[in-house]
């Protein structure tokens, strides 16, 4: 039996609730129950009512109802539920009959399939029991799929299925995943995850979530090759295929934080790892979640976890983690009826999930800003520094915005000149080098952009080298105090990073 049958049916027996919520419009999943009733409700008389169009086997004037469901043993199919107008409807008639001893003592029970049990009050969800299914299981998204490649075989196509494409299905329902695997047989002779993550990005994009496209591979990163690395082969390939975990019997990543100056890359790296998994990215941001209404950005935490789940393995991106992984000391000064609080409690419940598939990459400049609690194994993985970019990263990273990223007429310039210039600069400053340079240059009408644009480019910026120093001085003290590194990563990037002369001296107590 299914494990959410089996939940129906433990509810049912230990008499939590006569009134079973089941967080599903999956037509499949409605028939699964259909079929499993009478085993879960023996002797009873299975009636139905759709909500839409009003018709119903039963008579639903509330009074005749309960009447109904106390005088013979009845299990009365509520379907279809999708909006909040219908739940208000429908909570008066569901709280009466959800702890009604007499309707308890017949063994009669209401189960609603709703889109989404946070339709419904919270003080109706507390006399009930909810119920969500998954979508689909893997093995039966593999079954779905591997009969969808024998048919293709017949007129000609061999498509393999691997994990990556099962897992890359996962949180759509199998006519979900018909649809897709048919289309890309139809458009592109074969199945693939990009496939996949389109139809989920629309579905995400439905919900009002922030989508990311993530467009930049780790290609379009200079340097870094150790982190590079590191992020291919401990997170990017068991996302892809989790079977490679399960084999030296680890779990399924979490997330990491990026910790960094700004302009370091942690967005881009955050972005480019989306786009190696080839998975949904969607951005969290505390302005999706901060309503300032009592009672509405508790409700929202819920509801977009909810949404995130049911869309996973999908990568959730948090820039500015500090805002909204704010630390306990903030929140205990925050004015806002404490919303604040009981968002970060949503959160931090939601990341300790053993079940959470979905895979976090938070980003800050401000370490020392964000809860301790959202630091420790189990929430995240580990805590990974992004410093600034040593010599043969600067040497590529000036290569990628003049060659690749964008194609800048340079002519007549020492490129190790340029690297020796920005030494301890960020990424993101050694490109705006670039642009400004290439700006000189077209303003003043010349066929090339050359050492002279780019000393004013580099003029221009007031780099105080100095001041830098002091701030990457400053970060590796705060390393000191975190907790879940790898200390064995933080080496081997140090050893990168202290090709810098100046700033070897930072990493003596690593």
């Amino acid at each position: 039996m299914e494990n959410w049958l089996a939940e129906i049916m433990l509810g049912y027996k230990s008499k939590r609730s006569n009134v079973h919520i089941v967080s599903t419009l999956d037509h499949d999943r409605i028939n699964q129950f259909v079929s499993a009733s009478k085993e879960l409700f023996p002797d009873s008389k299975t009636e139905f009512w759709d909500v839409n169009i009003g018709t119903s086997t039963i008579e639903i004037i509330p009074e005749s109802l309960v009447n109904t469901l106390k005088s013979r043993k009845t299990v009365l199919i509520i379907h279809y539920l999708h909006s909040e107008s219908q739940a208000e409807s429908l909570t008066p008639l569901l709280f009466a009959i959800s702890l009604n001893d007499e309707i308890f003592a017949k063994g009669s029970a209401v189960v609603v399939f709703a889109t989404d049990e946070f339709l419904f009050p919270s003080t109706l969800l507390r006399v009930c029991n909810v119920v969500t299914p998954v979508p689909s299981t893997p093995e039966e998204r593999r079954r779905k799929l591997e009969a969808i490649a024998g048919e293709a075989q017949k007129i000609g196509l061999r498509i393999d299925i691997g994990e990556d494409v099962v897992n890359a299905s996962a949180g759509l329902n199998l006519k979900e995943v018909e649809t897709v695997a048919l289309s890309e047989i139809f458009t592109n002779k074969t199945i693939t995850i990009e496939g996949f993550t389109r139809y989920k990005m629309n579905i995400l994009r439905s919900y009002g979530l922030e989508l990311v496209e993530p467009t930049i591979s780790f290609a379009h990163i200079g340097g870094y090759l150790t982190l590079k690395e590191y992020m291919l082969n401990r997170f990017v390939q068991v996302i892809r295929d989790p079977s490679i975990a399960q084999k030296y019997g680890l779990p399924l990543p979490k997330g990491v934080l990026l910790y960094g100056l700004p302009g370091t890359g942690k967005t881009m790296f955050s972005i480019a790892l989306a786009y190696e998994t080839g998975l949904p990215m969607v951005k969290l941001s505390p302005d999706k979640l901060f309503h300032g209404i009592v009672g509405e950005s508790e409700k929202a935490v819920r509801r977009v976890v909810k949404q995130i789940e049911s869309m996973a393995p999908v990568i959730v991106f948090v820039d500015e983690a500090d805002q909204l992984f704010i630390t306990r000391q903030q929140l205990t000064a925050a004015t806002d009826s404490g919303v604040t609080t009981r968002v970060v409690g949503g959160l931090l419940e939601w990341l300790s999930d053993p079940n959470r598939r979905s895979f976090v990459v938070a980003a800050t400049n401000y370490i020392d800003r964000i809860d301790p609690a959202i630091m420790r194994p189990g929430r995240i993985d580990e805590v990974i520094p992004v410093f600034p970019p040593d010599t043969e990263a600067r040497e590529q990273i000036f290569d990628i915005h003049t060659k690749i990223v964008r194609k800048v007429p340079v002519r007549g310039v020492d490129v190790q000149w340029l690297v020796d210039q920005t030494e301890l600069m960020t990424g993101a400053e050694i490109e705006k080098i670039v642009l400004t340079a290439a700006a000189e240059a077209m303003i003043n009408n010349k066929p090339y952009v050359s050492v002279e644009e780019f000393e004013t480019a580099i003029n221009a910026m007031r780099f105080n080298r100095s001041l830098r120093e002091e701030k990457v001085r400053e970060m590796v003290s705060k390393l000191e105090g975190v907790e879940n590194i790898n200390y064995a990563l933080l080496n081997r990037i140090a050893k990168e990073t202290a090709a810098e002369d100046r700033i070897t001296s930072f990493f003596k107590n690593i």
